[in-house]
């Protein structure tokens, strides 16, 4: 059986800890429901009577009947929020960068996620095709919302040519969850030669009633060896893509695709509250914002110690312009921006979240300046690049000092004023593990 949590903590006081659920148990099923996640667990004991089946670490079950305040938490935590482990991708998508990463890296690099319960938790996007009909049927009773869906086209013949052959009919569960008042948010990633132009054009018609839709180029590397062939989004297709999303409200264009038309990057108002900002969409903007805030709100006096910020090519000029705003309040800083060329995946990805330890440390030089990096080319937990180098290891190696800088521009601010801020020690990553 696939359901059941393994409870890790009981909250003190809490109707759990009344009942006498100890940690160690299983939570098989709630009232007779089986659960398979932390969403379920929340929404089907939000009712003032509940019956509990509980399994101990021999497998012997036993059922705990409590009663509580309706809405009111049980207590629980769990050893993860997914019971039944992530659901995988099935798909054959030409533009799929998991596919486009190179050999002999860590395994948990090469897992395709396809799960609808982490595009609710963490805000990433599903493609609605490896669904059963378990998993409409529980986003539709519990009203999972909101939800991210990778859309690509509305096209039913062209999304199967794109994504694979149940991607057309996944099409339908999509227009069941809108009528459901689901709240959706799309993504669209541009290949040109597949979904721009009149296709791109039909796709935000048909999505004009989602909350937003950010529409983005389509990412590749130099590992694409037995794939489809794609042409990379240029300037001028940059252009086209971004024309065609100007009529549609509800429309957001990456960073990055304004930065390849070679036009400004719109301010805050264009993001209108930044729904997309999990997609990176809007995140220049946003933290040009912060920065200059921080900035502006930061004491005067002292001298920063000298600095570099290491960046991808899509952002470089965007540090240059917020450096040079340091002369205003700190005329003395001695700072400069160090920028990562790609040669790992390939010149054509430029952002800084794919940065590597080795192509830091082929192009930064060995010096006594800090080296201030941002936290997004470091997986969850800050401990290793893509590459599977440690920030302790690249420190050492460059003999130079490094901060790890959340992708927040007040945290840009307090590390170039704090040089203790976000500073890697060897004992952080003495045991980086998966």
């Amino acid at each position: 059986m696939d359901s059941g949590g393994l409870i890790v903590g009981v909250a003190p006081g809490s109707p759990a800890q009344s009942a006498g659920i100890a940690e160690g148990e299983t939570l098989l099923s709630v009232n007779g429901r089986p659960v398979f996640d932390i969403l379920g667990v929340r929404f089907h004991t939000y009712d003032a009577e509940l019956t509990l089946l509980l399994a101990n670490e021999t497998g012997q079950t036993r059922e705990v009947s409590l009663s509580k305040d309706e809405g009111e938490e049980l207590g629980l935590a769990f050893d993860r929020d997914l019971f039944n482990g992530v659901l995988t991708c099935r798909n054959k998508c030409v533009f799929c960068f998991v596919d486009q990463m190179p050999p002999g890296l860590r395994p948990s690099l090469y897992l395709k996620d396809d799960d609808y319960r982490l595009s609710f938790l963490t805000g990433s996007y599903v493609s609605l095709t490896n669904l059963s009909v378990r998993d409409i049927d529980d986003i539709l009773t519990m009203r999972i919302s909101p939800l991210r869906v990778s859309v690509q086209t509305t096209d039913p013949a062209l999304r199967c040519r794109m994504m694979g052959q149940a991607a057309g009919a996944a099409l339908d569960s999509l227009r069941r969850f809108a009528e459901a008042g689901i709240e959706l948010h799309g993504q669209v990633v541009v290949c040109p030669g597949y979904n721009d132009g009149i296709h791109l054009k039909k796709t935000l018609r048909d999505l004009r009633d989602f909350r937003s839709v950010s529409v983005v180029p389509v990412g590749l590397t130099r590992h694409r060896a037995g794939l489809p062939k794609l042409r990379p989004v240029d300037r001028q297709a940059a252009r086209e893509i971004i024309a065609i999303a100007e009529a549609f409200p509800n429309a957001y264009c990456g960073d990055e695709l304004f930065v390849t038309a070679g036009l400004p990057i719109p301010g805050e108002k264009y993001y209108n509250g930044y729904p997309q900002i999990e997609n990176g969409v809007g995140l220049v903007a946003k933290f040009q914002a912060e920065f200059l805030k921080a900035l502006r709100k930061a004491p005067e006096g002292g001298n920063p110690a000298p600095f570099s910020i290491v960046t991808g090519q899509a952002a470089s000029e965007m540090f240059a312009r917020l450096i040079g705003c340091l002369g205003t309040k700190y005329p003395r800083c001695e700072a400069t921006v160090e920028t990562v060329d790609n040669q790992f995946f390939g010149r054509s990805v430029t952002v800084s979240g794919l940065m590597t330890g080795i192509d830091i440390h082929r192009q930064c030089q060995q010096g006594k300046t800090r080296l201030l990096l941002p936290q997004s080319c470091l997986r969850h937990g800050g401990d290793l690049f893509l590459d599977g180098m440690s920030p302790q290891e690249l420190s050492a190696r460059l003999r130079r000092d490094i901060q790890i800088v959340p992708v927040n521009g007040a945290a840009l601010v307090e590390a170039i004023r704090n040089t203790a801020y976000g500073k890697v020690m060897e004992e952080d990553y003495c045991n980086a593990s998966d």
